[in-house]
Parts: C-alpha cells; sequence; structure tokens
C-alpha cells in the first residue's frame, strides 16, 4: 500500500530533524564526554597528552560541527531552509490530514499484516492532536531559540562557520555569554520533541515532552556503563566515548606502572 504524499510529506520532516538532532547531540556530547573522562581519569589525560594536536583537533572539530547542527535547526530559515519554523509548518498542515484517526489505522495496517486484530482495540486509546497541541510544543521550544540566538549565533556565524579578523577582547565577550549546561538542556529538548513526534505520529500518542533524568555530560560519564541506556542519544554517544577512551588508555598508558 502506498505512503499518501501528506504523510510523505512528515515523514521527510522527521527524517531531516532526526538526522539535525542525532549529528547536533553526538558531536556535542562526544567532546564534552572526552574532557570530562581526561578530568576524571589521570591515565586517560596522560594517554590523549601522547598525541594532544589530534585530540584537540577532533574534540574542537565536533564542538563546531555541535553548533553548526543546533545552528541548522533554530537558524534563520532564509539559510537555513530546515529549520524548526518548517518543520512546525508541516505540523500545522498534518493535523488535519497525518494526524487524524483515519491516516493513523491506515498507518497500523501498512504496518502489521494482522492489524485488524487488534487495532479496534488500540484505536480506543488514542490522542488525536490539533493545532493547540503543536501550539503548545511551539511555545516550548522558544526558550531554547533564545539559547541559541542569545548564546550561539553570534559564535557560529563569526567564529565557526566563517574567518576573519576579531578582535581577541570580542572573541572573549561571545564566549563568556555561553553557559554549557543551557545548550546540553537544548539538545536534550530535541531529542525529547523529535521522540514526542515519533509517538505521535506512530503510535497516536498525546504530545508531551516527558522529563528525564540528570543526562548532563558530567552525570553520564560518572555513571556505570551498564546503566547507560542505547536507545537514547546521549547515553549512547558517552558510553562509546567511554569505551573507546578506556582502550587507547590501556594501549597507551603502561599498566601497573
Amino acid at each position: 500500500m502506498a505512503i499518501p504524499p501528506a504523510d510523505q510529506t512528515f515523514e521527510n520532516a522527521l527524517k531531516i530533524f532526526e538526522t539535525q538532532v542525532g549529528e547536533a547531540t553526538q558531536f556535542w556530547f562526544a567532546a564534552s564526554a572526552m574532557n570530562e573522562i581526561a578530568i576524571a581519569n589521570p591515565d586517560t589525560l596522560t594517554a590523549l597528552n601522547v598525541t594532544p594536536s589530534f585530540w584537540l583537533t577532533a574534540r574542537v572539530g565536533m564542538e563546531n560541527q555541535a553548533i553548526l547542527s543546533v545552528g541548522k535547526i533554530f537558524g534563520p530559515r532564509k539559510t537555513n531552509p530546515y529549520n524548526i519554523d518548517s518543520l512546525f509548518d508541516v505540523l500545522r498542515d498534518s493535523v488535519s490530514t497525518v494526524f487524524s484517526r483515519e491516516s493513523l489505522a491506515a498507518r497500523k495496517r501498512r504496518m502489521s499484516s494482522n492489524a485488524d486484530e487488534w487495532l479496534p482495540q488500540f484505536m480506543q486509546r488514542i490522542h488525536v492532536p490539533d493545532l493547540q497541541d503543536i501550539n503548545g510544543l511551539h511555545a516550548l521550544s522558544k526558550p531554547h531559540r533564545r539559547t541559541y540566538g542569545t548564546q550561539w549565533e553570534q559564535i557560529r556565524n563569526e567564529h565557526v562557520a566563517h574567518t576573519g579578523l576579531v578582535d581577541p577582547t570580542a572573541r572573549w565577550e561571545a564566549f563568556q555569554k555561553t553557559r554549557i549546561s543551557d545548550l546540553e538542556e537544548l539538545v536534550g529538548f530535541l531529542n525529547q520533541f523529535h521522540d514526542a513526534l515519533w509517538r505521535m505520529y506512530y503510535d497516536g500518542r498525546r504530545p508531551v515532552i516527558e522529563p528525564v533524568a540528570e543526562c548532563s555530560v558530567k552525570a553520564l560519564v560518572a555513571k556505570r556503563l551498564e546503566e547507560l541506556s542505547r536507545s537514547r542519544n546521549q547515553e549512547h554517544i558517552v558510553a562509546e566515548t567511554r569505551r573507546c577512551l578506556a582502550l587507547f588508555t590501556e594501549a597507551a598508558v603502561p599498566q601497573g606502572r
């Protein structure tokens, strides 16, 4: 059964957003995890200092790419045609079509050969979103857009995406405006927002931004590896970074020295 054009439009928009969020999350949390791991483990710091230029290049490159990825989402539409504004346009256009009861039922039938056996009961508990739901999500996104605009947009434009002569004092002042915790909260929101859209589209769930446990890089580095979930972007990339640096540390620093 062919996917209706309206469904395809939304799926394309959701996939683009998923890619943007994944890039921002993985680049930022991997780079930040490197710092936290080196602070927590002197042997890892020693290992990194065997080839410091490489690790500095890798970390700064990932941080810059994370800022660019966040800019694709919250930057102006003129230069970022698939930004969050375009996503909300698709969402509002989709309310009466893609998110109707009939469309969800048809989606479930396309995805399951025995849908008619369980679909009637499933449809009894779904939520059909309306413009108020979409506007509520939009309102929740605005503080994070302000974070990007007031803290990171200048750095993206003047130091990451473009190269020019910048007064050292002005550069220092630009970076003084930033707060790592605010960026981590922004990235966390984007992941929760994506999950809410996915559940709304595929499962007929109410679009709620569900609170999550502490997910700062520092907290994730402090957790035991087996406690980190592979299904959450932040936890997965921090776990991968920890495993990578553990292997590197073991190879670079003699054991029992």
